[in-house]
Order: structure tokens, then C-alpha cells, then sequence
């Protein structure tokens, strides 16, 4: 986290590691060479690391709430734009073989796809290549590989999508005894991804149920009008006006300016297009 903020955690250091030293020498009143006993000079260079270890810690935690403060505009108050301007140039300031630099990628990816600009939501996740870190290569890979597959199947590229869903497969097989956390979230992204690529198909085996659970326990706004959507494209598709018009009125329901409203509103207006 401090890496986005590196000149603030060092001034922090600095100031923590020379308060820390000023400290000592107040406490004995300078007189920290005492005869032949070097005790305290040993003290003292202590006290100064411990106080450039406390200030790291400060910056990072520092460093932590304002970037939770960041990504709440586009997760919690769903306002992709003003996510990018803040968030953007942010990231491109560090090191791009950092992991974090990753990662920032693929959520202004998202805010990219969440005002429908597709084209470069696509063009960010393509430009990084996770899998070469050095630190966290597998969980951002796979956090990369999910992002390229939502795209492309909000992009209504199935052939694509299944690429990308044989792919997490394979994650998912490295993941089994090295991350078994990551390993069961992989699961769950494969048999989501599955199930809107049999939806995009209108297939007979389209996870419905497992849709409308996602549709329910989702707490970004954004993701969920893109559910909401496709499964409503769903039902169109099979001629089931009467299940998709709940939904395409759920998602107008609350306007952020998001490419789901406009997309909704015309499939309202004109549902056999």
C-alpha cells in the first residue's frame, strides 16, 4: 500500500526515526558517552531504527485508509470516472512489475467497463503480464484471466470466454496445493463465467438459479446490473419478455450513469432487438 504513497512514507520515517533519537537524548540530557560505557550509543542507534520502523508502519496504515477511500468511489459509491481521474495517474506513478501496480490495473479496468468503454477496459488488462512477477504471480493472474473473461463476455464473445474459463482451469490446478484459498474462489469464478457463456447461448443449461443467487448476494452495484442484464438478455432471447422486464426495470432503478441503464432502456423501448 505505501508504494502508492512513497515520499510520505519516507519524510514519515525520517521524522520518526529523528524524534525517536531526540527522545534519548533528552531523557539523559545529552550525555550519552559516559567513560568508557558505550551502552547508551548502542540504545540510542535502537531507538532511532525503532522509529523508522514505526513510521513505515504509520504510512502504511495511513497509506491503507486512503486507498480503501479511493477504491469505496468505485465499489461503494459507484462513480467510475472520478475513480479514474483519482486513481489513474496514481497508478501509473509506481513500478509496473510491482504486483500492486497489477492489480490497479484491473480495477481501472472495471471502472473503464462500468461507463462502457470496453475498448480500453481490454486494452489495460491486455497490457500487463501477471504471470511474470516475481511476488503474487498466481492470485493476480487469475485476477487478470477473470477480468479478460467478464470482458469478453460482456462483449458477447463466447468463443473467447471459453478460452479464457479453460484457462482458470488451469489456475485452478496450480492453485490446489499452493493456494487452496484461491483455488475455491477460482472455482467459483469458473462456474459463474460458465454459466453467463450458456446464458450468452441461450443454452438449456443455463445455471439460472445460480445466476439469480449471484444477482442477490452481490454488493457492488455495478456488478450487478451486469447480471441483471445479461440474464435478462437471457430470457429475450428464449422469448420470455415477462422474466426479463423485472429485471431491466431493476436496473434503472437506482442511475449512476452506467452503460447497463442505457443498455436496459433500449431493451425496454425495443425488447425484440
Amino acid at each position: 500500500m505505501a508504494v502508492y504513497y512513497k515520499w510520505t512514507t519516507y519524510v514519515l520515517m525520517f521524522v520518526c526515526a529523528v524524534s525517536a533519537g531526540l527522545f534519548f537524548l533528552f531523557y539523559y540530557h545529552g550525555e550519552i558517552l559516559v567513560g568508557q560505557e558505550y551502552g547508551r550509543i548502542f540504545f540510542m542507534g535502537l531507538f532511532i531504527i525503532l522509529g523508522g520502523v514505526l513510521g513505515r508502519v504509520l504510512a502504511m496504515i495511513l497509506a491503507s485508509r486512503r486507498l480503501r477511500e479511493i477504491d469505496a468511489l468505485l465499489f461503494r459509491d459507484t462513480k467510475p470516472e472520478e475513480y479514474i481521474r483519482v486513481f489513474g495517474p496514481m497508478n501509473e506513478k509506481i513500478p509496473h512489475e510491482l504486483s500492486e501496480y497489477v492489480n490497479g490495473v484491473q480495477k481501472l479496468s472495471f471502472a473503464y467497463e462500468a461507463i462502457g468503454k470496453f475498448e480500453e477496459a481490454e486494452r489495460l488488462v491486455n497490457s500487463v503480464e501477471p504471470e511474470k512477477l516475481r511476488m503474487h504471480a498466481l492470485p493476480t493472474t487469475a485476477l487478470i484471466v477473470n477480468q479478460r473473461c467478464n470482458l469478453a463476455l460482456l462483449r458477447k464473445d463466447a468463443e473467447k470466454a471459453e478460452g479464457y474459463i479453460k484457462d482458470m482451469g488451469s489456475l485452478k490446478e496450480a492453485a490446489e496445493h499452493r493456494a487452496r484459498m484461491l483455488a475455491q474462489n477460482l472455482g467459483i469464478c469458473i462456474r459463474l463465467s460458465e454459466a453467463r457463456r450458456n446464458a450468452l447461448l441461450a443454452s438449456d443449461e443455463t445455471d439460472t438459479a445460480f445466476l439469480s443467487e449471484e444477482i442477490e448476494l452481490s454488493t457492488n452495484l455495478i456488478h450487478r446490473k451486469e447480471m441483471e442484464l445479461e440474464m435478462a438478455s437471457f430470457f429475450l432471447r428464449r422469448g420470455e419478455k415477462e422474466k426479463a422486464e423485472p429485471l431491466l426495470e431493476s436496473i434503472l432503478k437506482d442511475r449512476k450513469g452506467l452503460w447497463t441503464e442505457e443498455e436496459a432502456e433500449r431493451m425496454l423501448d425495443n425488447p425484440n432487438t
